[in-house]
């Protein structure tokens, strides 16, 4: 799409659309960094626009990604430096009659992150936290 030569009338209704799915619920994958009390490694795709109860990005793959992309660069690891399941992890679904956030026990140690999953997710209908042993502090599909 050759964006010079959209009319504003054309302009406007594209920027419309965005604003409409701005706010829109998301499904997928996020870690909850407890020192800095915020959610870092977001990655999400709008709950429509998905043939999937979440994303297909495994919390492994991204993280094995972001290392190599790091480590390649020269970078410094940061937050994506060591095993990927000893730092708080979870993935939302949209179950279609609302949506499930999966999660471990951390959750009762920092409920904040609630409501910083929520906002980030844009969840505003009932929100259900499913505490799984996958999902705890050293667990994973080989754990």
């Amino acid at each position: 799409m050759d964006l010079k030569k959209l009319s504003e009338q054309d302009c406007i209704r594209i920027m419309d659309e965005f604003l409409d799915k701005q706010n829109e619920p998301k499904v997928g994958i996020f870690w909850y960094d407890p020192i800095e009390g915020d959610l870092f490694g977001v990655q999400s795709v709008l709950a429509s626009e998905t043939k999937f109860k979440t994303i297909n990005t495994l919390h492994k793959d991204y993280w094995k990604k972001q290392f190599n992309r790091r480590k390649h660069k020269g970078l410094p690891l940061g937050k994506f430096a060591g095993d990927y399941t000893q730092i708080p992890r979870g993935r939302v679904f949209n179950t279609g009659e609302g949506f499930v956030v999966k999660v471990g026990s951390w959750i009762n140690d920092y409920p904040e992150a609630k409501e910083l999953i929520i906002d980030e997710f844009d969840l505003e209908q009932e929100v259900q936290f499913d505490i799984e042993s996958h999902w705890e502090i050293g667990q994973g599909y080989e754990g």
